[in-house]
């Protein structure tokens, strides 16, 4: 029905937490059981996936009691009215909630794989940003009216409650923060990995997986010129079309922010076995970071080197397969050096 956008709702919501449940489900699987290390960030992805299972309760619950349907439809269903008004109002809150999370996890993790001072302090800011941008929307919906039971008893419109303008306000610079966030997470990895020892093939391919955190950018500036509706008298039904976006959001942020770490996975599927444990935590849990660690070292070392008589010019790290100790990776540093001959060793030998 054109009158009728509950079911667009409930479908869109079922089917993205489907995807994400399952991204987070996979990732989970792989830094448990195949490299047997979970991080800060897998912890935060987890955390963001409980927020989003609220969300997505509170949206197909919204769906069913009325959510997306036009003001008259409530005309003798005040409960349904009321009930739709408050799963907005929570849905909104674990949105915030969901975003912020999810934004920490993807910027976690790539403080694993730099080292670059600049790209350092990139992180950091984002991380800052999306936590002051969620936590601006968080309180501020926490907080519209007073006491907060009028969001749904009067509809916003009591006397008690902010401005839909000030509110307004609020929900656009939170917008903009999340689309400069979700960009800069999507487009710093291009720049990180480019210095990486790695083939083209594998940059590229990397650099595609960690960029698809521009996705989640994209349906925030989608969203964008739909934030208006918060200011139309039926609320429920003209807000249908930016909650099925800000649904879609979440689901691209936390499917984006796994797939980076389901490469032990493609690859112990493509090669058909399931090889030891110990081999799988050797092989994968470094494949990032030992290309940075390796030249970190040698930078370091060439500094180190600078007032000597000796120069590093090639420095190794050799796996030991498998590794002598569980969860451990076992590694060989070969370096090798040459002696600069001064012009005070030419004149001694003279």
């Amino acid at each position: 029905m054109a009158n009728d956008r509950s079911e667009a709702i409930i479908i869109v919501t079922s089917i993205s937490l489907g995807l994400s449940l399952l991204a987070v489900s996979l990732r989970s699987y792989v830094r448990l059981h195949l490299l047997r290390a979970f991080g800060a960030d897998d912890y935060m992805m987890v955390l963001a996936m409980a927020f989003n299972l609220v969300f997505a309760i509170c949206g197909i619950a919204g769906g069913v009691t009325g959510l997306g349907k036009k003001l008259e439809y409530f005309a003798d269903k005040p409960n349904d009215l009321r009930d739709s008004l408050r799963f907005w109002w929570l849905s909104q809150i674990f949105y915030s909630l969901t975003g912020t999370a999810g934004r920490t996890s993807i910027a976690i993790s790539l403080l694993r794989i730099t080292i670059v001072r600049v790209h350092l302090i990139i992180i950091y800011t984002t991380i800052a940003l999306s936590i002051v941008g969620g936590l601006l929307l968080f309180f501020a919906t926490l907080l519209e009216c007073r006491p907060i039971h009028h969001v749904w008893d009067h509809g916003m419109m009591s006397s008690h409650c902010m401005s839909k303008d000030f509110l307004l306000d609020i929900v656009y610079t939170h917008s903009v923060i999340s689309a400069l966030c979700d960009l800069t997470l999507g487009i710093l990895p291009i720049f990180m990995i480019w210095r990486l020892q790695m083939n083209r093939r594998s940059k590229v391919l990397l650099g595609v997986i960690l960029g698809l955190g521009c996705l989640a950018g994209a349906a925030v500036v989608v969203r964008l010129p739909y934030n208006k509706t918060f200011k139309d008298p039926d609320f429920l039904y003209a807000t249908a079309t930016l909650y099925i976006l800000a649904t879609i959001e979440a689901c691209l942020g936390i499917t984006a922010g796994c797939l980076s770490t389901l490469r032990p996975l493609v690859r112990m599927l493509r090669d058909g076995s399931s090889y030891p444990s110990q081999e799988r935590n050797a092989g994968s849990a470094i494949h990032l970071s030992r290309s940075l660690r390796a030249r970190k070292e040698r930078q370091k070392l060439s500094r180190h080197e600078s007032g000597t008589r000796w120069q590093i010019f090639q420095m190794t790290d050799i796996r030991i397969s498998p590794p002598p100790l569980q969860s451990k990776v076992a590694v060989r540093r070969s370096v090798t050096a040459v002696r600069r001959v001064s012009p005070q060793d030419i004149c001694h030998q003279r």
